[in-house]
C-alpha cells in the first residue's frame, strides 16, 4: 500500500467507509513528535464512539473510555496522569508455547504493533509474531448501547496446533474531569511566549498546586475519593462497582460539578467455544473493596489454536444501572455468530453520511464521509437533560472540562439536520434549556447539568442569541418542522425540579433579551459587544478593555443580526407579531449603521467603546462571514471586499483564511499569528465558504479545497493533526511554530489537538452549502446555476449536477408540505425538459432559470430530472 503521508495513508475498509491506515513507527520518526506545553510529545489520538459515548485510542495502541452521561469520566488511564497517554482501558498479551510474550501495546522499549487502522467507530491493530498472527480490536456498537466491544484474533499459520496464553488486562481507573479554569496538567511549564509572564504564571499555577487547586490535583483529589467493590469475577464475567465517597451527600437529580454516582462496570467474554477464564484482581474474593488506583482485573485463557485457523476472544464492557447489565450481555452474546457488528455500526454511519463528490476531487467524497463519522462518534447522551448533544472537543473538553459554547452546538446543528433530523431536533431542545426565565443564554456546560459561570469572562457574550435564533430558522426550514415551536423544553431549577416552557416562549424570551439594553444598540447604532462576541478574545484589540466591554459595539453581532433576524421574523410573526414588527425596525436601524461602518476597502469590526473605530486599518473575517450572506449588498462593495478577503486573508494563508491581518503587536497573551491574533479558524473558514458560494461562486470550490484536511495535508505533512483530525485552529503560516496549535495562559490547545467537531462539522457544513441548498420560511431552494459538475448525498436530498443534466431526490424527512425551488444553469433555457416521478405526483411551473415542484407528505415527489432544453 502506497503511503500517503508520512503517518500512513488513506483506505476504504471492507464495509465501503474511509479508514487511516496508520503505519509510522512513532518512536523512530522524527515527525512523530510534536510540541506541547511540557515538552514534545509523540502520542496521536483517534476518536471511536456511538450515540452513547466514546473513546480515545493512541497511536501506541491504548484506548480511553470517555464516558460523559453524568459528567465527563476518563476511564482506563494512569493514576499518576490526566491526559491519555499512558496506561490503557484494555491491553492483550498473547505468549505462545515457547515463551516468547506480545503485548498489543508500543513502548520505549517495544514497539511490536505492525498495523494500526482508526477507522469509523473501531481501532484494530496487528503483530505478526513469528508463526502466529495477532490482530485486536476495539469497536463502539451502534446506537445508544453504553457498551463498547473489544476482542483479540491469534492466527495460527502453521500445520501443526499450537497452544498459547492469552491475557486480557483491564484498568477500570475512573478519573472525575472537574473544570479547570487554567489548565496545568501534566507538568505544563509554558504559559506565555513572553518570559516574565510565564514565569509569573508558573508561580501561581505551582501555588494552586500547594493547595491542591490545579488541574491536576483537582482531579486526584476526586479520583482518591473513588473505590471499587467486585461483586463477581466468575469465570465468563466480572462485575465492579465504583462508588465515590460523597455520593450519599448529593441527589443523583442535580447538578453537580463531577459524577458522583457512578454506574457498575461489567466485563464479559461474550464467546461461545472458550474454557473459563482466570480471574485476578488486586484483591481477589468476594465484595472487597480496593482503591480507585487499583481497580484493575486479569483475564487469564490457555487457548489451543488448530492448525491453519483463528481463535478469536470478544469481551463486552458495559456500564450501565445494574439491573440493566444482565440484559446488555444477553444481547451482546446472542448475537456472537450471528451479527457483524462492525458491519452494523457502519451501516449506522453510512446511512447518515453526508457526502460531495467533484470530478477530479476524488479524496472530497472520502473526507466528507470521514468528518461525519467523527461528528457522529462523539455525540454522547446527556443524562441530566435526557438528551443527545455533540462536544465541541479538543483541549477545551479534556483540559477544560467544559463544552460549549452554545453558539459551537448551533454550528453542530446545523449539519446535523442532513445527516439525522430526529437528533438534529433533540440537540436543538437541547441547546433551548440552555435559556434561562429572562431570554439569557449561558455560555457553556460543565459536569452534570451545571452551567459555566465565570465572573469578568464570558459572563455576557452577545453573539449566541443571533446563533440559536439562525439554528432555529435552519431546522424548521430545512425539515419543515413548524410544530417545533411548539415543543416543551424543561428548564431545570438546578434542585432536580424545573418548569415547562414552549420553544416560542423561550424564542421570544431570547429575542426581547437581546433587543433590551442589557445587550441592545451602542452609540453608532451597531449591536453591543459586551463581554465577547463569536471572537471570545475581542476585547483584547481594543486599547480600553473596560470600556469596550461597557459600550463597545460590534460588527460581527449586527451582521448576524441582518442575516437571522429576517430569517426568524415569519415564525416569530405566528406568535408574536408585535415582537416581529420590532425586530423589523431594529434591522432598518442596524443596517444603516452597518453601511456606515465601510471604510473603502472593508466594514469596521466595530467600536471600542469610545468612539473610535475598530478594524480601520486591520481587516478582520470575523464578521464579514456573515455580511457575505446578505445578497442585499451593494455590488460594487462586494467587489471591493471581496478583494480585499482574497488578497490580504486568503492568499496568505495556506489552509483557509487568516482571522485578522495584521495582527496587533501590542497584545501580550496573543504572539502575531497565533490564536485570534491572526491564526486560522475552522468556523470561520465554513462560514466564508457559504458567502463565496453566494457571491463569488467562482472561487467556491476552491476555497473549499483550501480548508480541506486533503490539503492540510500536503501543506504540513509532517504535524500529525490537521491529516485525519485537528483543533479549532492552527497558527498563521508566518507565525511562530506555524501551522501548530496554539497556547496561551488558560488554553493549551497544542497539548491536545484533536477532535474538535468546528473542524469536522464545519466542513460538512461548507459541502451543503456548496451544493447550493438553502431553505426560507415559503420554500426550499437548490441553486446549482454555478459551479462544477457534482453529486452530493444525504438525508434530506441528493443532487447529481451534470453538464445537461440535473437529478434531484427529495428525501422523506419533511414533516409539512412545500414548494422545492432548483436554480439551474442559464445555458439550460426556458425550454428545459422536467420530469417528476412518480409522474402523476407535484405540480411543476417553470420560468426563466427556475424550476418549481411541489412537494408533500401525501404526496412525496421522489425524483426531479432536469434536463437541457
Amino acid at each position: 500500500m502506497k503511503q500517503d503521508h508520512v503517518f500512513g495513508t488513506w483506505a476504504m475498509d471492507r464495509n465501503g467507509l474511509p479508514s487511516f491506515v496508520y503505519d509510522c513507527n512513532e518512536f523512530q520518526e522524527p515527525a512523530a513528535q510534536h510540541f506541547t506545553t511540557w515538552g514534545h510529545d509523540n502520542t496521536h489520538y483517534h476518536l471511536l464512539g456511538n450515540s452513547c459515548w466514546f473513546g480515545i485510542a493512541t497511536n501506541h495502541g491504548q484506548l480511553y473510555l470517555f464516558d460523559p452521561r453524568r459528567g465527563f469520566t476518563l476511564v482506563g488511564g494512569d493514576p499518576d496522569a490526566t491526559l491519555p497517554a499512558r496506561s490503557s482501558l484494555v491491553t492483550f498479551t498473547v505468549e505462545d508455547q515457547g515463551g516468547t510474550k506480545w503485548e498489543d501495546i508500543n513502548t520505549t522499549s517495544s514497539q511490536p504493533l505492525t498495523r494500526r487502522v482508526f477507522g469509523a467507530g473501531y481501532f484494530e491493530k496487528g503483530i505478526e509474531a513469528g508463526p502466529l498472527r495477532i490482530a485486536s480490536k476495539i469497536l463502539f456498537p451502534a446506537g445508544d448501547d453504553p457498551a463498547m466491544v473489544a476482542e483479540c484474533s491469534v492466527e495460527n499459520t502453521t500445520n501443526t496446533p499450537r497452544r498459547i496464553h492469552l491475557d486480557a488486562a483491564w484498568n477500570l481507573f475512573h478519573l472525575p474531569l472537574s473544570k479547570s479554569l487554567i489548565v496545568s496538567w501534566n507538568g505544563r511549564n509554558r504559559y506565555q511566549t513572553g518570559g516574565a509572564l510565564n514565569w509569573l504564571l508558573r508561580f501561581a499555577v505551582a501555588m494552586q498546586r500547594l493547595a491542591r487547586a490545579d488541574t491536576d490535583e483537582a482531579r486526584r483529589k476526586h479520583s482518591g475519593k473513588i473505590t471499587f467493590t467486585f461483586l463477581e469475577a466468575s469465570g465468563t464475567r466480572l462485575v465492579a462497582i465504583p462508588r465515590h465517597v460523597d455520593a450519599g451527600k448529593h441527589d443523583p437529580r442535580e447538578p453537580s460539578d463531577i459524577n458522583r454516582h457512578c454506574k457498575p462496570v461489567v466485563i464479559a467474554c461474550i464467546d461461545r467455544h472458550a474454557a473459563p477464564a482466570r480471574i485476578a484482581t488486586a484483591h481477589p474474593g468476594a465484595q472487597r473493596q480496593v482503591p480507585n488506583a487499583r481497580a484493575r482485573a486479569i483475564m487469564s485463557y490457555e487457548v489451543e489454536v488448530p492448525a491453519k485457523a483463528t481463535v478469536t476472544k470478544r469481551f463486552l464492557l458495559a456500564c450501565a444501572n445494574e439491573g440493566d447489565l444482565d440484559p446488555l450481555i444477553v444481547k451482546y452474546a446472542a448475537g456472537y455468530l450471528e451479527r457483524d457488528m462492525q458491519a452494523e455500526a457502519a451501516a449506522w454511519f453510512k446511512t447518515r453520511a453526508v457526502t460531495l463528490d467533484v470530478p477530479g476531487m476524488p479524496w472530497l467524497e472520502r473526507e466528507t464521509t470521514w468528518h461525519g463519522t467523527y461528528v457522529l462518534s462523539s455525540m454522547f447522551a446527556d443524562e441530566y437533560h435526557g438528551l443527545h448533544r455533540i462536544p465541541q472537543g479538543s483541549a477545551y473538553l479534556l483540559g477544560h472540562a467544559f463544552d460549549g459554547s452554545i453558539r459551537d452546538f448551533c454550528l453542530f446543528s446545523y449539519p446535523l439536520v442532513f445527516m439525522d433530523p430526529a437528533l438534529a431536533r433533540e440537540f436543538l431542545k437541547l441547546i433551548y434549556t440552555c435559556i434561562d426565565d429572562r431570554g439569557k443564554i449561558t455560555y457553556a456546560l460543565h459536569g452534570f447539568g451545571k452551567k459555566l459561570v465565570v465572573p469578568g469572562i464570558h459572563n455576557n457574550p452577545s453573539d449566541q442569541y443571533f446563533f440559536v435564533t439562525w439554528a432555529t430558522a435552519e431546522y424548521i426550514y430545512m425539515t419543515r418542522d413548524f410544530q417545533f415551536l411548539d415543543e416543551k423544553i424543561t428548564i431545570k431549577d438546578g434542585e432536580g425540579g424545573g418548569k415547562e416552557l414552549s420553544v416560542k416562549d423561550l424564542l421570544g424570551r431570547l429575542l426581547r433579551y437581546v433587543m433590551s439594553p442589557e445587550i441592545g444598540l451602542g452609540e453608532h447604532g451597531l449591536v453591543r459587544v459586551r463581554d465577547g462576541d463569536w471572537n471570545d478574545g475581542i476585547s483584547l484589540m481594543a486599547r480600553n478593555r473596560k470600556a469596550f466591554i461597557k459600550d463597545g459595539e460590534s460588527t460581527f453581532n449586527s451582521a448576524m443580526l441582518l442575516f437571522s433576524f429576517p430569517m426568524i421574523s415569519p415564525l416569530v410573526q405566528r406568535f408574536d407579531p408585535n415582537l416581529a414588527g420590532e425586530m423589523g425596525s431594529m434591522v432598518e436601524r442596524v443596517r444603516d449603521a452597518v453601511d456606515k461602518t465601510w471604510n473603502g476597502k472593508w466594514y469596521y469590526r466595530g467600536y471600542d467603546g469610545r468612539g473610535n473605530p475598530l478594524g480601520d486599518e486591520t481587516l478582520y473575517l470575523d464578521h464579514h462571514v456573515w455580511l457575505l450572506q446578505n445578497r442585499g449588498l451593494p455590488a460594487d462593495k462586494v467587489e471591493r471586499l471581496l478583494d480585499s478577503i482574497h488578497a490580504v486573508l486568503v492568499d496568505r494563508s495556506r489552509c483557509g483564511a487568516a482571522i485578522m491581518y495584521p495582527p496587533n503587536p501590542r497584545s501580550s497573551i496573543l504572539p502575531p499569528g497565533w490564536d485570534i491574533n491572526g491564526g486560522t479558524w475552522h468556523a470561520l473558514n465554513s462560514l466564508l465558504a457559504w458567502g463565496l458560494r453566494i457571491l463569488d461562486p467562482g472561487n467556491a470550490l476552491a476555497f473549499l479545497l483550501r480548508m480541506s484536511m486533503h490539503n492540510r495535508s500536503e501543506q504540513y505533512p509532517s504535524i500529525w493533526y490537521g491529516i485525519w483530525s485537528g483543533p479549532d485552529a492552527y497558527n498563521a503560516d508566518d507565525a511562530e511554530r506555524p501551522g501548530e496549535a496554539f497556547y496561551h495562559a488558560s488554553t493549551p490547545m497544542c497539548d491536545f489537538p484533536f477532535m474538535n467537531n468546528n473542524l469536522h462539522a464545519g466542513f460538512i457544513a461548507a459541502a451543503i452549502r456548496y451544493a447550493g441548498i438553502e431553505a426560507y420560511h415559503d420554500r426550499l431552494c437548490i441553486d446549482v446555476s454555478a459551479g462544477e459538475p457534482f453529486t452530493f448525498k444525504s438525508r434530506l436530498a441528493n443532487i447529481k449536477k451534470e453538464a445537461s443534466r440535473i437529478e434531484i431526490e427529495p428525501g422523506q424527512a419533511f414533516k409539512e408540505a412545500f414548494v422545492l425551488e432548483v436554480i439551474v444553469p442559464e445555458g439550460f433555457g426556458a425550454r428545459s425538459q422536467v420530469d417528476v416521478e412518480p409522474s402523476s405526483q407535484g405540480a411543476v411551473a417553470v420560468a426563466g432559470s427556475t424550476v418549481r415542484v411541489r412537494w408533500s407528505p401525501e404526496r412525496p415527489v421522489r425524483r426531479i430530472t432536469i434536463s437541457r432544453g
